[in-house]
């Protein structure tokens, strides 16, 4: 949907690395499968980031802010005729933690998802990933991954140090487990819609709980 290399400023990028890579040492050990267990990769999602130095959450917010009002939004034709927010949380992971099972991040008005790989020790190694339907009779192997019943095919956007990938919030993704030693660094969220405008019609979203409804009115 779109695609970028970005870096970040270099004295943001080594706290964040510096960070990360402290906060990983603590992390859990969980239930993967059966009667396997792994360690649990670090994340802030659902977190307030109070743990956090404040000056590097505003730098991290000011940075993609920018970003995503020059660039994304700006290109995806979004900028002047929708009212949209958008959320992120940083994530770690080694050789020593899982990997992240297949989800979307659609839950009523996230219109865009994004994921910034901020550190990616092996290039030719890409763990992140996208599902596509395969023909009926399709066998689970390599390159290939069975949910919900049915076998899909793993599609692997680009991964480099600096890349930046968006897609639409309902598309399910997932990250396979690093062999690397050394961190590999995303931080990654959504764009949510408060309202559009299409020139014929207003959108607007109202959430309750966990009922979304969006109200539809027609423009004169």
């Amino acid at each position: 949907m779109w695609h970028d290399n970005v870096s970040l400023p270099r004295d943001l990028y080594d706290k964040i690395c510096s960070i990360v890579s402290d906060k990983l040492v603590g992390t859990r050990t969980v239930h993967v499968s059966n009667n396997d267990t792994g360690k649990l990769y670090y994340t802030t999602y659902g977190e307030d980031g109070s743990d956090w130095p404040e000056d590097v959450i505003e730098q991290i917010s000011e940075f993609y802010e920018q970003l995503f009002v020059s660039k994304m939004m700006f290109q995806l034709g979004l900028l002047e005729r929708s009212e949209w927010k958008f959320n992120y949380w940083i994530q770690g992971s080694n050789c020593d933690t899982i990997g992240h099972k297949p989800h979307t991040h659609f839950s009523g008005n996230e219109i865009i998802s994004w994921c910034h790989i901020i550190k990616a020790p092996i290039p030719d190694e890409p763990c992140f990933h996208f599902f596509r339907n395969t023909p009926e009779g399709t066998i689970d192997g390599e390159g290939y991954r069975t949910v919900f019943g049915s076998v899909y095919e793993k599609l692997y956007p680009e991964q480099k140090t600096g890349d930046i990938n968006a897609w639409p919030a309902w598309s399910m993704h997932a990250v396979d487990a690093t062999s690397s030693k050394e961190t590999r660094i995303v931080i990654a969220g959504n764009i949510s819609l408060e309202k559009m405008t299409d020139g014929e019609s207003l959108m607007q979203h109202k959430r309750d709980g966990m009922t979304v409804t969006w109200n539809i009115k027609e423009l004169s």
